[in-house]
């Protein structure tokens, strides 16, 4: 799992896409259940579901900037 050292009150640092590809991977190389992934967020699973989506659907899309 990827740590991001940023400051968050300076968004210039703060790349949204990288943060929920590595959710996404972090879910699918750790997580067998979404539920259990929600629980050690402190999240529903519903939220949970929904950033393991996101971030399925941007790993599997070409960034835009390539």
């Amino acid at each position: 799992m990827t740590f991001y050292k940023v400051d968050l009150n300076d968004y210039s640092q703060v790349n949204c896409r990288n943060y929920l590809i590595d959710q996404y991977l972090d879910f699918k190389n750790n997580y067998l259940s979404p539920d259990l992934f929600a629980e050690h967020r402190g999240i529903d699973t519903e939220q949970a579901k929904a950033l393991i989506d996101i971030g399925r659907d941007l790993f599997n899309s070409k960034h835009p900037e390539a």
